[in-house]
């Protein structure tokens, strides 16, 4: 076979083009590495095999791009739900907890009086005054309290709670909120009217005795006075020399005139107790009659929150 020389332009090598095409094959392909040989004949091969390492990098990027989409791929999507599908969510909602309370209506038809106020006074909270946290229109109801409709701005299902058990409770007068949720988070119990001094003395002694009870039990207690403040007038000096002052005066708890101070709203005491569960507060109040009152407002922050929760879901 004839040869011919070729010197290279860029490199300046001189070299045979016969058999041109298999060194091109060998240069290219992927499973021949390429070898040197010395002069003796010994083997001096050094295996770079740098296009099959380059090729096999390439395929392991590839690898791992392709694992991490379909990582992204399978990712939690969040879904906007339009305006409607809410309204329609909300309802389907509504639809499934009335075909539950018709079915708990049913179960509870079976049982009798005493059995239903037994199952329900198990499954709930003691609250005060006999009343259960959580409980609804029908299971207060149910466990022995008439109802009666009542007004507190702001509030939905207000009601005016009776127990026919107990007559002579000092609290007679006890107003409930069920609120949206149709669940008792929030008791309000204003007592029987005491007959009282101008100093407020009975209505003091029965305050310190609740407030005491109460911060033995809730504790976290923090009591509230705003007296009753005003300028006073006074004269220094006589004839022309005479000057008029005027001063800061503070009437204190129980003064002379604490009674009159309470109904006119002059005088603000109340006292407030925590446990972190449910937050009391206590009150003392004067009506039109001159006859003192307390007053204890209870709510259960956990049926709070859900109230809460109910109306902004509805809004």
């Amino acid at each position: 076979m004839n040869k011919k020389t070729v010197m290279c332009a860029f490199c300046g090598f001189i070299f045979s083009i016969s058999g041109a095409s298999a060194q091109i094959d060998d240069l290219l392909s992927e499973d021949i590495p390429m070898q040197k040989t010395n002069e003796q004949g010994s083997d001096n091969t050094q295996a770079t095999g740098y296009i099959n390492d380059y090729i096999g990098e390439l395929d392991k990027q590839q690898e791992a791009m392709e694992a991490a989409r379909k990582m992204l791929d399978n990712r939690p999507k969040i879904v906007e739900l339009r305006d409607s599908q809410m309204r329609t969510m909300n309802d389907n909602k509504k639809a499934r907890d009335a075909i539950r309370n018709r079915f708990l209506a049913i179960e509870q038809s079976k049982l009798s009086e005493k059995e239903r106020a037994e199952k329900i006074i198990s499954e709930l909270q003691p609250a005060p005054l006999g009343l259960y946290w959580g409980a609804s229109m029908q299971q207060t109801k149910d466990i022995g309290f008439s109802l009666i409709s009542a007004v507190r701005k702001g509030y939905q299902n207000v009601y005016q709670v009776k127990n026919p058990q107990k007559k002579d409770s000092f609290f007679n007068d006890v107003t409930v909120i069920f609120g949206a949720v149709d669940k008792i988070w929030c008791i309000f119990a204003q007592s029987q009217a005491i007959e009282d001094d101008n100093k407020a003395s009975e209505t003091m002694r029965i305050y310190k005795k609740y407030r005491n009870a109460l911060k033995e039990k809730y504790g976290d207690a923090e009591e509230h006075f705003i007296p009753y403040t005003y300028m006073q007038e006074i004269v220094e000096g006589e004839g022309k020399d005479a000057v008029v002052k005027k001063i800061e005066k503070t009437n204190p708890m129980e003064g002379e005139n604490f009674l009159a101070e309470l109904k006119e709203g002059k005088a603000i005491l109340y006292s407030t107790f925590n446990n972190g569960k449910i937050g009391v507060t206590l009150s003392v109040f004067v009506d039109e009659n001159n006859k003192g009152h307390l007053t204890i407002d209870y709510k259960n922050f956990t049926f709070m929150q859900k109230e809460k929760d109910t109306i902004i879901e509805e809004l």
